[in-house]
This record gives structure tokens, sequence and C-alpha cells, in this order.
């Protein structure tokens, strides 16, 4: 072999390694030891990163106060465009909730992994362990909205009404899509009669067409659109902390606190699997957008379900709760909520037992609710005071309609009824509902079933055991 080739091969090899070399992805390893604080890989639309919350200071020893290191990689991979948070095995002290990002997958070891705030009081957001998203009620009507014209259901694409509007909007964006049309319930608040969170997708400035990621589920004769980052006058809203979270997952790790475990979501299109908890209410808040639920285990003390405001098309599939004694609520609430015009979810596969909580008053409650389903669950519920499932206005502006219960199984204990409709204002509407196919059982103080209204509602083939 001449020197000639030999200096030939020499280059070949350098080429063909250096391409090797660079064209490789590094694997992450999901385990503690890991100092990797951020690991380019690929996917579909953008380049991701993941990263080990312990690089940025986390211990997981069960002592040391921990939320400055959790905020510091979510916005370090946020600002990235997103990725992945891993927590290795650990119990994780937070002295306050850190703010989960858009785009970004919290992930841990399952129940090794531990989030725990030990804040005792006061109740409320000083107890929260995590932030996925941050809209208040008042929240949603300090958005500046823009009105538009009518909307047919199943379009995904609104006209502004004044195109020049156009330029408070950007592709990406997280917006509102409501009506002008609503309510103020019992403390003030507006409750718009739709009330949606969806995306920007395209912009045309000239004409004034904003196209939306999805479709719009239903008619809104009277539609506005609000971007959720500017608001009216005299409101300073910090965006980084008043914000619709978009796309994030959470799985794989256990939250603990002696109030919730979060609070305020304002979520669009969240994936949450694989969770467990010790809280006050499982499932609760403003804005769930697109979201599923999946394997969501907890022990609760107050509440199991509740979306509010802005929640729509989001579903749960597989959830275990089971009572303890903890921080409660005496307002004799239900253990699953659908109002403040919720819309288009569903519950299934949910196994409740409220042990001896005294301080429920229903299994299901629908007030302000709209083509919501509940099925194949089961409910042990032996001190439920009024009702097994309830679908009642509560004012005149009150819309209970679509909604279907089906193919459940209630135990209760010394109840009112098994199943009560109700309307007694002029001016509400509580028809089109069903409740068909469960089995109840336990003791009735009053009546199996009990229906005030007139309207057109399907109670029918359910089974009620002495």
């Amino acid at each position: 072999m001449n020197s000639t080739n030999v200096r030939t091969l020499t280059l070949s090899s350098f080429l063909f390694l250096l391409v090797m070399f660079t064209g490789c992805k590094k694997e992450f390893t999901s385990s503690a030891g890991s100092s990797q604080k951020a690991v380019q890989s690929e996917s579909n639309e953008a380049a991701q990163i993941t990263v080990n919350v312990k690089d940025y200071g986390a211990k997981g020893d069960g002592v040391t106060d921990n939320v400055d290191a959790f905020q510091a990689a979510e916005d370090f991979v946020s600002s990235k465009g997103g990725g992945t948070v891993y927590v290795p095995a650990g119990v994780y002290i937070v002295s306050k909730a850190f703010y989960h990002r858009n785009f970004v997958t919290l992930t841990g070891d399952g129940d090794k992994t531990i989030i725990r705030n030990k804040v005792s009081s006061p109740q409320g957001p000083a107890q929260f362990c995590i932030y996925i998203g941050n809209f208040a009620p008042t929240t949603y009507a300090e958005c500046v909205h823009y009105d538009c014209n009518s909307v047919v259901g199943g379009s995904n694409q609104l006209k502004l009404q004044l195109s020049s509007n156009a330029r408070s909007f950007f592709v990406g964006q997280a917006v509102l899509v409501d009506s002008r049309s609503g309510w103020k319930n019992s403390d003030g608040y507006w409750k718009p009669y739709v009330a949606l969170i969806n995306r920007v997708k395209a912009i045309d400035a000239s004409s004034g067409i904003i196209t939306l990621e999805d479709a719009i589920t239903t008619n809104i004769p009277d539609a506005q659109i609000a971007p959720t980052n500017k608001f009216i006058s005299g409101i300073k809203n910090d965006t980084s902390k008043i914000y619709i979270c978009q796309k994030p997952v959470i799985k794989n790790i256990r939250f603990e606190s002696l109030g919730d475990w979060t609070m305020r979501f304002g979520v669009y299109k969240g994936w949450f699997e694989n969770i467990s908890m010790k809280t006050t209410d499982v499932i609760g808040g403003n804005g769930f957008s697109y979201c599923t639920f999946k394997n969501i285990r907890a022990e609760f003390s107050q509440k199991v379900i509740e979306m509010a405001m802005y929640s729509h098309n989001s579903t749960v599939d597989g959830l275990t709760a089971t009572w303890y004694d903890g921080a409660i609520d005496s307002a004799m609430k239900p253990l699953l909520k659908m109002g403040e015009n919720q819309r288009d979810c569903s519950y299934s596969n949910l196994t409740i037992n409220s042990g001896k909580g005294n301080y429920f008053g229903m299994c299901i409650r629908f007030e302000h609710a709209f083509n919501n389903k509940i099925f194949n669950c089961y409910f042990q519920c032996p001190t439920i005071a009024q009702d097994g499932v309830e679908l009642s206005a509560s004012g005149d502006d009150s819309r209970v309609t679509g909604n279907e219960v089906s193919n459940n199984s209630f135990v209760l204990g010394n109840t009112d009824y098994y199943i009560k409709v109700e309307n007694t204002y002029s001016g509400a509407i509580v028809n089109g509902n069903k409740v068909t196919g469960n089995t109840f059982s336990g003791t009735i103080r009053k009546k199996y079933v009990v229906i005030k209204t007139s309207e057109n509602n399907t109670i029918q083939s359910n089974t009620y055991l002495k």
C-alpha cells in the first residue's frame, strides 16, 4: 500500500467518523446520577431537550426546599422550545407552587417520586405544589375581547368585525372563544354561555380571519375572541404567572399537600397520566380544554372532580379516589360537579369511596352543563346526604342539557333520593338529559326518583335495590 493510498484512507475514515459523530444523538438515562443538563433529541415539531431536576439544585431528601430548582429546570426547558424535566425518585419539598410551562413534560419514577408541600395554613394557593396554567375566575373577564361574526359549529375560523384587531393576535397563541351572552353567579363572576379555549393556527390580517387549531363545537351567534396575554386597562397581570398552559404533560409522579395539589389550571391540550396524590380536591379548577386524565389515584378530603368555567372536550378515564380525614368544605358539595358551562366532557371507569366523610351532598350534580357523560363508574358513598344523581337549575339563567349518566353502580347509605331532576325557575332549561342503565342501592329517606320539571328528560332502565 503506497503512501498516497494511506493518506486517502485516513481522510475518508476521518470524514466518515465526523459524519457519524455529528449525526448521532445522545441518549438520556432516567437515573438520579445523570449530570446532563440538556440533551438534544428529535421530534416531529421541534428540537426537544431533557434535563434532570437534580442538575438545577434539587435534592429530593425530604428536607430541602426545591421550588427554585424546579422553576429553573422548567424555565430552561421552556426557553428551548419544550422538552422533558425528569424528577428521580425522592421526596421533593416545595414551600410554594412552581409554574409548569408550555410544551414541557414533567415525569418521574412513579410513586417513588413525591413532590410535597407541607404548608399547613392558610388553605389555598400557599399549599399548592404546582401551577399548570393560572387563570383565576376573574381573569377570563379581564382579557380584552374582540367581537366576531356569528360562528357555525364545526368551523375553525372566526371573522373579526374589525379586521385591524388581527394585529392583537399571533400564530401559536392561546385564545378564549366565547359568547357575549351569559350570566353572573352568586359570587358576581361573569360566565359566558359558551366558553372555550383554543389556539391560533393562522391569521389573515387583510380580511380579519383567524383560523384556529380546533373546530368550534357549537353555534355562537354572538361570538368574541380574546388573546390570553392582553388585559383590559388597569389590569397588570404578569404573563409569566397568569397564563394558559399549552400542551403540558405530567406523568409518573405523586403529589402531596394539606390543601390542593394544584389549582387555577387554565390548560390547553394537557395530558396527565399515572399520577397519584394526597389532596383536598383531585381534579379541580378552571379551564380544562381538550385535556386527558388517565390512571389517576388519589386520597381526597373534599371533592373528586370539578371542572369549572372554560372546561370542555376533556376526558377522565381511570380514576380511583378514596376519602381520608383531611381539610373539609362544610357546604355539602357533590363529589363530581359539572357546572359553570362545562361541555362535551366524559368521565369513565371511576371508582370513588367517600368513606366516613360527612360533608358530601351528592355523588353527581349537573348545573350549567352541556353534553357531558359519566359512565362505567362505581360509587361507594355511605354518607351522601341528598342525592345520588342530581340535574338541577340554580337560577333563571341555568342551562342543563344533553348530559348522560349511564351504566354506573351507586352504593349509598341513607340519602333522600337516588335521582333528582329539578327546575323551579321560569327561565332555566333542564332538558334532553338521560339517566339510564344504572344500579342504585341503599336506604332512601324519601323516594327513589323525584322529577320536578315537565321538560323532556329520560330516566329509564335503572335498577333500584333496597
